[in-house]
């Protein structure tokens, strides 16, 4: 017997980045299912945005409520490392 979800239950998907949860997500609202998210970008990038995001080393207010967030689902904000924009940014200067 497949398993049913609560009308009011959060239903939340995600996949290696690739299109199945999106897939899923259509399947799980066209019956009425109205709490249903996916990752849109993969698990991977969740855990790097949220889990252990990148800071600057003079944060803004946007990026304090990054660190908010972080540490709310138990993450680790990197504050002073160098993101991969910083990173591309830098390889394209040739350094």
């Amino acid at each position: 017997m497949p398993y049913r979800f609560d009308a009011n239950e959060t239903i939340v998907l995600y996949s290696e980045g690739g299109g199945h949860s999106a897939q899923t997500w259509v399947f799980l609202r066209a019956p009425g299912y109205p709490r249903v998210f996916y990752l849109r970008s993969g698990l991977y990038e969740w855990l790097d945005d949220v889990m252990r995001p990148a800071l600057p080393a003079l944060p803004s207010p946007a990026d304090s409520n990054v660190a908010a967030l972080s540490r709310y689902f138990g993450g680790v904000p990197r504050v002073g490392e160098r993101t991969a924009a910083t990173v591309a940014k830098i390889r394209r200067r040739g350094c």
